[in-house]
């Protein structure tokens, strides 16, 4: 009987979610075997560690010039005024002389910083998932572990790969401006968000409807949070939208709004 339980515990170890950064490590790993095996396929790779290998690809990017061993895979959290300027003119070290520009290695320590600058700027957080060829950006430090702190004046929005919370269009650009109804909440909802980001777009609508706030905790945001990831279990690729999450806010806290 002790053996059969600690069967099951491994087995619910295992079949824990994966989050951004386990991709991104199978990735960074995967692309120190490539290096090694050049006759090692991304697919293989994948299906030896049990995942898609569309999970892993998004979080490679190959330079022609330096392959793939220099690229890093880093998060940036900020708030939606600052990324809208990030988006048309790249990450710029602001402030005082000396400034530097930071990035992490753990997209739920990006996520925890742009909710905390979202709360005191009073702006929806948006959160940068970036590649950045560090032959090119050379000038950095790792003050703490997982974390990048670059020297440069300004690093190219090239880097960027994906944004959360900040609405693109098809080319990564910023909307223009608002066209036709008004948006409920500046804050996309795609299959990264985690519940955390369920918890953000589900505050920010209640907040701006003059209605009581919910916690982490609340039963609602894990069963929302529940409903995204089944919708992202499959091959959907599209964000949430408003009257998907809307309808479902209504359906968990139907008495309490």
């Amino acid at each position: 009987m002790a053996k059969k339980r600690k069967n099951q515990k491994e087995k619910k170890h295992y079949q824990r979610r994966f989050e951004d950064e386990d991709f991104a490590w199978l990735a960074e790993q995967f692309k120190k075997q490539a290096a090694q095996d050049p006759d090692l396929t991304l697919e293989e790779y994948a299906i030896h560690h049990g995942v898609e290998s569309r999970r892993i690809r998004r979080f490679i990017n190959v330079d022609q010039h330096t392959g793939l061993k220099n690229i890093i895979t880093v998060w940036h959290g900020t708030t939606i005024d600052r990324a809208r300027a990030i988006m048309e003119e790249g990450f710029k070290a602001r402030g005082r002389a000396g400034k530097k520009i930071w990035f992490t290695q753990k997209s739920s320590e990006a996520r925890r910083r742009a909710g905390h600058l979202a709360q005191s700027r009073g702006k929806a957080p948006v959160v940068f998932h970036c590649q950045i060829n560090i032959d090119k950006y050379t000038e950095f430090d790792n003050p703490h572990p997982h974390h990048y702190a670059f020297k440069h004046s300004h690093i190219d929005k090239a880097i960027i790969s994906s944004v959360s919370g900040l609405e693109v269009d098809r080319e990564g650009n910023p909307p223009q401006g608002k066209r036709g109804k008004k948006e409920l909440v500046d804050i996309i909802i795609t299959g990264n968000s985690g519940k955390y980001g369920v918890l953000l777009w589900v505050n920010t609508y209640l907040e701006q409807t003059g209605q009581t706030l919910v916690d982490g905790d609340h039963p609602a945001i894990e069963k929302i949070h529940q409903w995204v990831a089944t919708q992202y279990a499959g091959d959907r690729e599209e964000a949430i939208s408003e009257e998907e999450m809307l309808a479902q806010v209504k359906i968990h806290l139907n008495g309490e709004i």
